[in-house]
């Protein structure tokens, strides 16, 4: 098995999106309380890239922000970050999570859609209906 899938074989990307589309397609009552975050940087090089990237700190891109964001039914702000595999935090990452940490909210990695779809169903205080 190639280091950058995790168990079941999924890619980040592939996770992410698997456990997306799950919330999504079976929890339509939460949708708007949970988004991804578009914090990778576009397929540019060269001076095209340098332009792209500018344009999009100057929108607020920020370094390190995790991959998905939810807000729980109590207002509680919490990101999720994929990882796959032998993917592990960068160090902008680390900081990301050292301050959420100093707040309020909650910074979760996960690994495997089952536990996602576990976390998701105790945040949002329902059970997981789907076999």
């Amino acid at each position: 098995m190639s280091k950058n899938v995790n168990k079941d074989g999924l890619s980040h990307d592939q996770l992410q999106a698997k456990c997306f589309q799950w919330a999504w397609n079976n929890y339509p009552q939460f949708r708007g309380l949970f988004w991804s975050n578009n914090n990778n940087a576009p397929m540019l090089s060269g001076q095209a890239l340098k332009i792209a990237l500018s344009r999009l700190k100057a929108l607020g891109l920020v370094q390190g922000v995790a991959d998905m964001s939810l807000v729980g039914l109590d207002g509680k702000f919490n990101a999720v970050e994929f990882k796959a595999g032998a993917d592990k935090q960068s160090e902008s990452q680390i900081l990301h999570e050292m301050r959420l940490n100093e707040t309020s909210a909650s910074y979760t990695i996960i690994s495997d859609v089952h536990y996602f779809r576990q976390y998701f169903c105790n945040l949002y205080q329902i059970k997981d209906t789907e076999k």
